[in-house]
């Protein structure tokens, strides 16, 4: 099978993988917040940030390095599966170290017991990390597929069940774990058949991607450590309740964004890696990703913003209203995030690593004081007013040091590809507000009829004006 035929299949497999997975999460929080109080999702909210910057370190960064180089050899497939092994096992200690000096650290005595039996992950994962890697580089997406679906579904049953024992913050563990637990078991089932790692550890085998994955940890760290802050920030500052409601807020607007970014970057990054020498037809798929991706995400960011109130007051509970502006505010900053998703893939795939490190400083230094200064003087209100501003003014120097040199196209002529979307999805919401106000009072009805009107709306005009663009992306994912 050719490549351009499997990435085209992987796309269609994946997109399928992510629609099922949003399912999946939106049931999972849904459940979850009905049952939890906005303290136990804060605390969850902490473990996630501290896991997610130490977990950058599972496998310094060398990971990348297999999809993007050609030609790896057994022997240093093994070294580097045992490395991750080996690398995983120091992390899990050095959460069980520090787990208890952060719960004092955060008022919160309950966070050492969390962090450590979560961390047990960090143990998990490595023995099924490299063959996951392995398959994105086949682009045997359809497995990939199958095994996140499958651990989703294990994911959410645990956790929703644990709810119902009265476990709290742990169902988030329990669910986490196992999901984790039934990835790795698939993944090592099925990769061993065709490969397994040997008894051989060579620190020669390590030249090169070591030396791709230190850039790439760097610029993982530095990018993690900001995105985190504004959890951390909240949760030492302003308590675990605030977290709580920003975290809802948060996981609600970001997870289309979330979805897409996972979507494109799997698929497209081994795509342009093939044709990294062609510039033309980089330019093309860039341009043709970031109209696809403003087709699928305008109409679910906008149409959010417009239905937060009513989204969170009947699906999620009174309890919640506070995170409603939040909500809303940070739907709206990502209208810019569909020019840089496809940007990660092509900067990926040209092996743009110390460039991207240096991005990640930048993005760093000016970020920080941002949501700082937003947090201390609007709290959970400011902080997403602070995101916002800077998911806005940051858009153009990214397009300056990353897009502009590969695709030698102007920041107009990309924001140009935006437009289309943005006017549909505006006049979507127009006529959805009207509909609302045929309501009497927000309901359970009320917020699905809306939803599915503005389904059918969208749908409508974007078969009419705007079916080419996805038609565009299969054409550069199936080369022609």
């Amino acid at each position: 099978m050719s490549i351009n035929r499997a990435a085209l299949i992987g796309l269609s497999w994946s997109a399928l993988s992510e629609v099922v997975l949003t399912i999946l999460q939106i049931a999972q929080i849904i459940v979850l917040a009905r049952i939890l109080a906005p303290e136990e999702f804060g605390l969850f909210a902490i473990t996630m940030a501290v896991l997610g910057v130490i977990g950058i370190y599972a496998d310094l960064g060398v990971n990348n390095a297999l999809v993007q180089r050609q030609g790896v050899t057994p022997e240093q497939l093994s070294s580097l599966y045992w490395l991750n092994i080996f690398l995983g096992a120091v992390l899990f200690a050095g959460v069980v170290l520090v787990s208890q000096p952060l719960a004092v650290a955060f008022g919160e005595e309950r966070l050492d017991e969390v962090l450590i039996f979560a961390s047990v992950t960090l143990v998990i994962s490595p023995f099924g990390h490299q063959y996951g890697i392995l398959l994105q580089k086949e682009l045997n997406f359809k497995i990939l597929s199958f095994v996140e679906t499958f651990s989703a579904v294990t994911s959410t049953i645990v956790c929703i069940v644990a709810a119902l024992a009265g476990q709290g913050v742990f169902s988030f563990v329990w669910g986490h774990l196992a999901g984790d637990f039934v990835t790795v078991l698939i993944l090592v089932g099925r990769g061993w058949r065709s490969w397994r790692p040997s008894l051989h550890f060579r620190t020669r085998d390590l030249r090169g991607y070591v030396g791709f994955g230190l850039f790439e940890l760097g610029q993982n760290t530095i990018h993690a450590l900001s995105a985190e802050l504004d959890k951390v920030l909240i949760g030492a500052i302003l308590g675990t309740q605030a977290l709580g409601y920003y975290y809802i807020a948060l996981r609600i607007a970001t997870m289309p964004l979330t979805r897409m970014n996972a979507l494109f970057t799997r698929v497209m990054f081994p795509v342009f890696a093939n044709r990294q020498t062609d510039s033309k037809a980089l330019k093309y798929g860039y341009l043709a990703s970031v109209r696809a991706l403003s087709s699928i995400g305008y109409p679910m960011f906008l149409g959010t913003a417009l239905i937060a109130a009513w989204l969170i007051t009947t699906i999620f509970g009174d309890k919640w209203e506070n995170s409603i502006i939040p909500l809303q505010i940070i739907s709206v900053s990502n209208v810019f995030s569909v020019v840089v998703i496809p940007a990660q893939a092509l900067a990926l795939a040209q092996g743009q690593a110390k460039l991207r490190f240096i991005w990640s400083m930048i993005w760093a230094v000016v970020r920080t004081p941002t949501i700082l200064a937003g947090a201390l003087l609007g709290g959970i209100t400011g902080l997403a007013v602070s995101i916002f501003i800077f998911s806005t003014v940051m858009v153009y120097p990214f397009f300056r040091m990353f897009i502009e040199p590969t695709i030698t196209s102007r920041f107009g002529q990309v924001f140009k590809q935006l437009m289309p979307s943005l006017l549909i999805s505006s006049v979507m919401c127009v006529l959805l507000y009207g509909a609302m106000q045929f309501f009497l009072e927000p309901s359970m009805l009320a917020v699905f009829s809306i939803i599915l009107l503005g389904a059918l709306i969208y749908i409508t005009m974007h078969l009419l004006f705007q079916r080419r663009h996805i038609d565009e992306l299969k054409r550069v994912i199936s080369g022609g």
